[in-house]
């Protein structure tokens, strides 16, 4: 049954059907309430996503051990070697022009039956020397992944960091991955498919790469124009209820 409200007037007697005017009313206010908030909460909930650099499965492999290493360094960095030889690859994230956080990486690894040492994930502000004993540069985070724990056969190895390193605006960085391991095959650890890299915000390799933030967040402005929009909406579809009514 629709409730009536009948308003005496000196002309005549007008009749209004309050119920389904105030049924309207709250039913494009919900909406209107659920509309801007789709747009306003994941801007203001979204957590800062933490990117981790990951190595395919293809191509030759790449030896660690105490006379190898490997390295990602900035592209304006000229780093040194800890050790006789060391296979360094370029990342131009590196030379970052926008912060994001890094928490390590994820590499298709493998070891032989008798290694004699762990292996290090460490990441470093600026150009980096001296020696694997001795290291010298500005180290910021490291990851260890014990020797009992890498397989014998190719297996995406994680390399996690205690706490993710902000990667800043203007400053450059490298990543190296090192251990004191013995030269023997049976000692040597071996990293597959190098060249094929990717920084994502997943260990797994199927998240979303690192990409530059082009598409800012709405300025209070903006959100006071949408909010101000659907005010409008909601008075035109009130009055033309009140006329249908």
């Amino acid at each position: 049954m629709k409730y009536q409200q009948y308003l005496d007037c000196p002309s005549k007697t007008h009749l209004f059907r309050i119920s389904d005017v105030t049924l309207t009313y709250m039913k494009l206010t919900t909406r209107l309430i659920f509309a801007i908030s789709a747009l306003i909460l994941p801007t203001l909930c979204h957590a800062t996503p933490v990117y981790y650099l990951i190595t395919g499965q293809a191509n030759a492999n790449t030896t660690i051990d105490a006379g190898h290493e490997m390295q990602w360094s900035a592209p304006s960095l000229t780093p040194g070697c800890f050790v006789a030889n060391c296979s360094t690859y370029p990342i131009t994230q590196f030379d970052s022009t926008f912060d994001w956080q890094l928490g390590g990486g994820s590499f298709m690894l493998k070891v032989g039956n008798s290694p004699t040492d762990d292996i290090t994930l460490r990441l470093w502000e600026g150009n980096v020397g001296g020696t694997l004993a001795s290291p010298t540069g500005t180290l910021l985070q490291s990851a260890v992944v014990l020797a009992s724990s890498v397989s014998g056969s190719y297996t995406a190895t994680d390399f996690v960091f205690p706490t993710p390193i902000t990667i800043q605006t203007g400053h450059q960085y490298v990543l190296t991955l090192t251990s004191g391991t013995g030269q023997p095959g049976s000692q040597q650890y071996f990293v597959k498919g190098t060249d094929v890299l990717a920084l994502q915000d997943s260990l797994i390799g199927t998240g979303q790469a690192l990409t530059d933030p082009t598409a800012p967040a709405p300025e209070p402005s903006t959100w006071t124009m949408m909010a101000a929009g659907g005010v409008l909406v909601l008075v035109s579809r009130l009055k033309r209820s009140r006329r249908d009514a």
